[in-house]
């Protein structure tokens, strides 16, 4: 059996709580410390959470920007992993990939070339009309390609930052979640993103330079607000490549711990290693290696995000 964050078991007649897999086992907490045990050696006592039912019409359906203004940090392995668990769950996703690098195209498993009318660039023009998206593992993507750096200085020449504005009632009608995965900088790209969203979702690493990140985005979000989307907010700062075992990433993430409500703050997401052998698969961890320590992490990161934008496992907000 494998067991979920948070779920007890009983381990030499003593129950006990799961914290994680770990290469080494399943660490547990007993009696306030860390143990690192074989799986073997548990019984479960708790039933795991069940999946939440999402496929019943929710209220209203809303759009979360997932950026930072810094690479590296996981953020496209969470948002194809999101996007595919929302879809298994119910919901109707579309995953908009706005990073010329197109690593959500790429980890989504598209690998064929892309053309600018497939992708974000084609809604530049006046009379634009949605492209198709790629149906690919129950989602819809909008794939990226390299013109997306032109579309970039033809945003910010033509100030058409609000491109997708007129394309987002169609996409709320047909979708009950869009995510839209940004690349590494907060660019034209974004800020036509976060124009149109809701919320906005911040990976960054546990380090100095990620508290600098949930700052930065922070500062961003503001800066979205004054752009004419007034109700945008943050749902979660998500720390990630996460290292217990390591002084400087504890003390940045006691860190973020102060600074940051904890309403705010998403559960660590741990270094592993298959975050990246999913994405060299063109898959998302939670399809590709589903039972692994990095598919929950993914899977509690999909709940705190559903608690966060206030949906209950009814799918209602």
């Amino acid at each position: 059996m494998t067991f979920p964050p948070n779920a007890t078991a009983l381990y030499r007649d003593k129950a006990v709580t799961v914290s994680c897999y770990t290469p080494e086992g399943v660490q547990i907490e007993k009696d306030g410390e860390l143990l690192t045990v074989m799986e073997a050696e548990l019984t479960p006592l708790s039933v795991p959470a069940p999946l939440p039912n999402l496929a019943v019409p929710v209220r209203q359906p809303l759009a979360i920007l997932i950026a930072n203004n810094a690479g590296g940090v996981a953020k496209t392995s969470l948002a194809v992993a999101l996007a595919h668990l929302f879809a298994s769950w119910g919901l109707r996703v579309a995953l908009l990939d706005l990073d010329p690098q197109a690593n959500a195209t790429t980890f989504s498993g598209i690998l064929r070339p892309i053309e600018a009318a497939e992708t974000f660039h084609a809604l530049l023009t006046p009379d634009a009309v949605l492209p198709d998206f790629i149906r690919v593992h129950g989602y819809d993507l909008l794939p990226a390609s390299p013109v997306l750096r032109q579309t970039a200085r033809d945003i910010v020449k033509g100030d058409r930052h609000s491109a997708l504005l007129t394309h987002m009632p169609a996409l709320r009608e047909r979708y009950d979640l869009i995510l839209m995965d940004c690349g590494p900088s907060l660019d034209a790209l974004a800020t036509a993103g976060g124009l149109t969203a809701d919320f906005v979702m911040t990976p960054s690493s546990t380090s100095v330079k990620g508290i600098d990140g949930f700052q930065g985005a922070a500062g961003f979000v503001e800066e979205l607000r004054q752009l004419g989307n007034p109700d945008i907010r943050t749902c979660l700062f998500v720390p990630t490549l996460h290292r217990k075992n390591t002084k400087a990433e504890r003390e940045a993430y006691a860190d973020m711990v102060a600074g940051i409500p904890a309403e705010l703050l998403a559960t660590p997401i741990l270094r592993g290693q298959k975050w990246v052998d999913a994405a060299r698969a063109g898959q998302p961890v939670t399809a590709f290696a589903p039972k692994s320590t990095e598919a929950q992490q993914a899977e509690r990161l999909a709940r705190e995000l559903l608690r966060a934008i206030g949906w209950d496992d009814e799918g209602t907000a």
